[in-house]
């Protein structure tokens, strides 16, 4: 009988997926002591939000309605992201052309350009894409200074400028931290699979019945060792997604928005 509800549960249950946030790469290298050069890849869905790109409304996004639209999409990203020098704004200079590129979740328009201060002092980024609007986005920035070595931080859309001198290896590691625990935090879907996980270390099946475990320190060695298990498993997939040695299409997922360059 077991075999028939299962079966049943398997025709019945619908299809899911797993979620991508909304995220954009902003790479800046310093190329000597005035000048930055800057690449800026964001996801053509949140441009679409900003400046609705699908101009027939059809759900296609085609290079036409891109292209047509480029002195929008330049001037939406000076105003969005603002690179500053001793309180001094940076001029922008050397656009080049929109470029397409896809990433794991779709594709994505790729701006670059370089900005130049004369002054001198510390450099501060001032990030806004989709500020007030998703409170979820962030920017992935990778920050190189001249001979040195790059350095990783995640981002919040915010008017509090970013000091791209104070980066760090101890920034780095603390800003993904703090996303880390703010995205499962976000997500009811992330505490009930932690849960699932956990229940069983606190149960025992015995006699056709659930019952308690008879000492605690049995249920928190299965906990440790649950939690263990599933963070290696968690981190092995990261690093060979990361790696590109495994590559599963997650775009597929948003194939109904019709974003097709």
């Amino acid at each position: 009988m077991k075999w028939f509800w299962y079966w049943c549960l398997c025709c019945l249950s619908s299809v899911s997926y797993a979620h991508k946030a909304s995220d954009s790469y902003l790479n800046i290298q310093q190329i000597d002591a005035s000048t930055l050069h800057i690449q800026w890849d964001i996801a053509l869905r949140d441009l679409d939000i900003l400046l609705n790109l699908d101009a027939n409304n059809d759900r296609q996004l085609t290079w036409r309605e891109v292209v047509v639209r480029t002195l929008e999409l330049e001037q939406l990203a000076t105003q969005n992201l603002v690179i500053r020098r001793n309180t001094q704004d940076c001029k922008t200079y050397n656009v080049q052309p929109i470029a397409i590129d896809n990433h794991v979740d779709g594709a994505y328009a790729v701006m670059r350009f370089s900005v130049q201060c004369e002054q001198q002092g510390a450099w501060a980024i001032q990030y806004r894409l989709l500020e007030n609007i998703d409170v979820l986005h962030r920017g992935i920035l990778r920050w190189q200074a001249l001979h040195q070595t790059a350095q990783t931080l995640v981002v919040a859309a915010s008017e509090q400028a970013v000091i791209l001198s104070d980066l760090s290896q101890q920034h780095t590691v603390q800003s993904f931290w703090q996303e880390g625990i703010s995205h499962i935090w976000a997500g009811y879907d992330h505490i009930l699979f932690l849960l699932s996980l956990l229940l069983p270390v606190v149960l025992v099946r015995h006699q056709q019945t659930w019952q308690p475990v008879q000492r605690w320190q049995t249920a928190l060695l299965d906990a440790v060792g649950i939690v263990t298990a599933f963070t290696l498993a968690h981190s092995l997939t990261l690093v060979l997604a990361a790696l590109q040695w495994v590559y599963l299409p997650s775009r597929y997922m948003f194939c109904n928005l019709g974003y097709y360059v």
